[in-house]
């Protein structure tokens, strides 16, 4: 026992401050059997007593609140510019394509996807503009594709390395029966991992859904 002779009167300390047997064992990784062997005889001061449990709460309602902050901000700021913003003609496109065919499950996330290479393209040139995080993109492909040629189209029509792009074939090949015909280089999806250009687009596009309502006499 007294390779553990440490963690015996580190436990008995955390005791007479007040902790559980439980938090106890979590903090210094020990079995219930043991701690409580070390621990039976301590007298507890309940004054002293570290609600550990609620400090955890606490913080983590803290980092919620501090982000939810955050996003609000980034809304607002969507909000208050896109008069100006969406003046820009690429912009504008960028959250008419979200808006219609746009990531809009996550959060976190902005992307759209599309085959054609032009649409790409501009979501790309969009999302270096505006998001902070790394840009990412995946290739949509058939069974029958051949991977290395859609691989190097897109590659080529993005100006990325080909390393960059992730390819996923699609699931439901198996149950085709018959296909007359597929799109030649697949579906690209461009995309950011960014919660606060997330908030800040959507500030954009209701902005120009009221802007929309405005012109066609909705109130």
């Amino acid at each position: 026992m007294r390779k553990y002779e440490h963690l015996r009167k580190k436990a008995v300390a955390l005791r007479e401050k007040g902790m559980s047997l439980g938090d106890i064992c979590e903090r210094l990784a020990m079995k219930k059997g043991t701690v409580y062997y070390w621990i039976r005889d301590v007298e507890v001061n309940i004054q002293r007593r570290v609600p550990v449990r609620k400090c955890v709460l606490a913080a983590a309602k803290a980092v919620r609140e501090k982000h939810k902050r955050l996003r609000d901000e980034a809304y607002e700021q969507g909000r208050k510019e896109a008069s100006e913003l969406l003046m820009n003609r690429l912009v504008r496109d960028f959250v008419v394509m979200y808006m219609g065919e746009g990531v809009r499950r996550e959060r976190n996330k902005v992307g759209v996807s599309n085959s054609n290479p032009v649409i790409s393209r501009m979501s790309y040139a969009v999302l270096r503009r505006f998001s902070k995080n790394k840009i990412g993109f995946r290739l949509q492909v058939h069974e029958d594709h051949d991977e290395e040629e859609v691989r190097k189209h897109w590659a080529s029509e993005l100006g990325v390395l080909q390393s960059e792009i992730k390819v996923y074939r699609k699931t439901n090949d198996g149950k085709l029966e018959v296909r007359n015909w597929r799109l030649a280089y697949g579906t690209m999806l461009v995309y950011s991992c960014d919660t606060l250009f997330r908030s800040r687009l959507q500030g954009w596009i209701d902005w120009l859904s009221e802007e929309w309502n405005r012109n066609l006499g909705v109130a």
